[in-house]
């Protein structure tokens, strides 16, 4: 519900786009009556909620995501 955020979310290019859970401090709406407190595992609500927002498709929002961190990790590596 937090327009700010899905604001956010619609305008970050796709080509930068990662996912995150916020673990363990924020827990995604579906599971926060039943966790208190959040995992990685959660990640699919995140991807859902970003696909929703951006009127697209949860299997684009996977494999930019794929990429996107890909291509982060592999640059980064390079820095060590």
């Amino acid at each position: 519900n937090n327009i700010k955020c899905k604001e956010s979310v619609k305008s970050v290019p796709s080509d930068i786009l990662l996912l995150e859970t916020d673990s363990p401090d924020i827990t995604p709406y579906p599971v926060i009556n039943n966790e208190k407190v959040n995992a990685p595992k959660n990640i699919t609500y995140i991807a859902e909620a970003i696909s929703e927002i951006r009127n697209c498709s949860i299997e684009s929002i996977y494999t930019q995501t794929t990429q996107n961190a890909k291509k982060l990790f592999s640059h980064s590596t390079n820095l060590i």
